[in-house]
């Protein structure tokens, strides 16, 4: 995480109008870790899910994919935690040796990384995705991980609701290698799919 989302989170939760400290975020202190801030699921809005006010502050970080707030390729996992009413905790670490602690404290809890986050997610929808790519008689095995990084570079802040050619200039920088390839491309056009469906499901009321 970019140092400067601190400063976001904390613009953010100190906000006079429109949010109580409790009710957006728990402070925690963790013997030999320090300072933590649990962000649970009223707190949503914090990364941009519901749409109030002070989500635009950290969606805009996320937006411009610097490592100045959340990097761009994460953001959709943490939105997916929080609309599945799990929670989000940031632990601010000021050295490696703070960081480490925090990690095996989280890790005691039950936490889980959001590299776990991620590859959760993709096993969640890899039977579909898999069944839909052998039905076009392609090869799934050999070509997955080309796939499912086209599939995870539509859910990017950057790309959603883009065509894969609208885009193709940041495609080409984030995955040189593969961006141009089919199975990358119909990768992304399954993963446009699921954000769109996605979004409606967001937007129906409940």
């Amino acid at each position: 995480m970019g140092g400067a989302i601190g400063a976001v989170l904390g613009g953010a939760l100190g906000m006079a109008g429109g949010f109580e400290l409790g009710a957006a975020a728990t402070a925690l202190f963790l013997p030999g870790v320090g300072p933590v801030i649990a962000i649970g699921l009223t707190a949503a809005a914090l990364l941009g899910v519901g749409g109030a006010v002070g989500g635009a502050t950290l969606g805009n970080a996320a937006d411009r994919g610097t490592t100045e707030g959340v990097p761009s390729d994460e953001i959709f996992f943490y939105e997916d935690a929080l609309r599945q009413g799990r929670s989000v905790v940031l632990v601010l670490a000021q050295s490696y040796s703070e960081e480490e602690r925090a990690e095996g404290a989280l890790a005691h809890a039950g936490a889980e990384s959001l590299d776990a986050a991620r590859q959760n997610f993709w096993l969640g929808i890899r039977g579909v995705e898999e069944e839909h790519y052998r039905a076009a008689g392609h090869n799934f095995e050999a070509d997955q991980q080309v796939y499912r990084a086209g599939f995870e570079a539509a859910l990017r802040r950057e790309c959603r609701g883009e065509s894969a050619g609208d885009v193709s200039d940041c495609l080409k920088w984030w995955y040189p290698d593969t961006w141009d390839s089919e199975p990358f491309r119909r990768g992304y056009q399954r993963g446009q799919e699921y954000w769109e469906r996605e979004s409606l499901v967001a937007k129906t009321p409940r």
